[in-house]
């Protein structure tokens, strides 16, 4: 009895109904499934529906059937986006961990070469971390200390010389 009805409206609405979710999907194979389950949801309700709203029926339940399809590819897309966001942040937070060492051990190194330079020699110190360290001009750092500028870079370029010569290797591993 039922049947009947169902192969009529499976022969009459199939062709229709899966044209329709492939319009909104363009793949094949799922609107394909979904012309099947909304046909299988249609053989499980044909006794609600009536004869006169089948058409009606069997497009309401595409679309919405599609529409959750569209939606379950938004979350998927939007999982697998957020997932990438984070494997991309965790690389981004090891190479700022790894540069953070770097860092921290360029800072110690520095210290150390700072200490020793201040013994060795406080005019070559006072020229090297008004001039590299702070960064001020030659004009700058010549003025703070009261000499020519020409006495400064005489002053840098010794104490590179001495930096160069006692922590070559180690300092230039670093930098």
């Amino acid at each position: 009895m039922g049947c009947g009805r169902f192969e009529k409206a499976y022969i009459k609405y199939r062709d229709y109904i899966a044209r329709f979710v492939y319009d909104k999907i363009h793949d094949y194979d799922v609107a394909d499934d979904i012309a099947h389950d909304v046909f299988l949801a249609f053989y499980q309700n044909m006794f609600k529906v009536a004869p006169e709203l089948e058409k009606a029926w069997l497009y309401r339940s595409a679309k919405n059937r599609t529409i959750d399809y569209i939606r379950m590819m938004n979350r998927r897309t939007q999982i697998s986006l957020e997932a990438g966001i984070l494997e991309t942040e965790l690389w981004q937070l090891s190479d700022n961990i790894k540069t953070l060492e770097k860092h921290l051990d360029n800072e110690a190194l520095l210290k150390k070469i700072m200490g020793e330079l201040k013994e060795k020699n406080r005019a070559w110190y006072d020229a090297l971390r008004l001039f590299c360290v702070e960064e001020l001009t030659y004009e700058e750092a010549a003025g703070r200390l009261n000499v020519s500028v020409g006495v400064l870079r005489s002053r840098v370029c010794r104490a590179r010389a001495y930096v160069r010569d006692r922590y070559g290797e180690e300092f230039y591993q670093e930098n």
